[in-house]
């Protein structure tokens, strides 16, 4: 039985591979978080977590949808989007969003200039990819 060990003082247990599931929910899922700074003048934060945030996400040719999930410091945040036909264009591009209470967002629907700035609640957008 092979052993692996290592006599370094340096961490085995780090994040491997986390800059992939920052790309899938920044990329995929579209979700960033908006101005999260502070105001050292005022000391006041200007955007406490997750007060607002931006949802784009990306439409690769050939997914289907994506369906994610976060539990925000004011609550979940839901972005569930699917496309039908996934491979061929055009195709039904489908979107339900849910915003946590006290939060906005500013929401861009893909291949569209339309953009939406909304607060807390459920939504529901639906267009048309060429």
């Amino acid at each position: 039985m092979p052993r692996f060990e290592s006599n370094d003082t340096y961490s085995h247990n780090h994040p491997m591979f986390s800059s992939v599931a920052v790309w899938m929910v920044k990329s995929l899922a579209g979700v960033r978080q908006m101005g999260h700074t502070w105001d050292s003048t005022t000391d006041v934060e200007t955007e406490s977590a997750f007060a607002h945030v931006v949802l784009q996400p990306l439409i690769p040719r050939g997914l289907g949808g994506l369906n994610y999930s976060f539990d925000t410091p004011r609550g979940r945040l839901h972005s569930n989007w699917t496309v039908a036909p996934p491979y061929t264009r055009p195709a039904t591009f489908s979107w339900d969003v849910e915003l946590p209470v006290n939060s906005r967002a500013t929401i861009f629907l893909p291949q569209n200039d339309a953009s939406f700035d909304v607060g807390s609640g459920k939504y529901h957008f639906s267009t048309t990819l060429e």
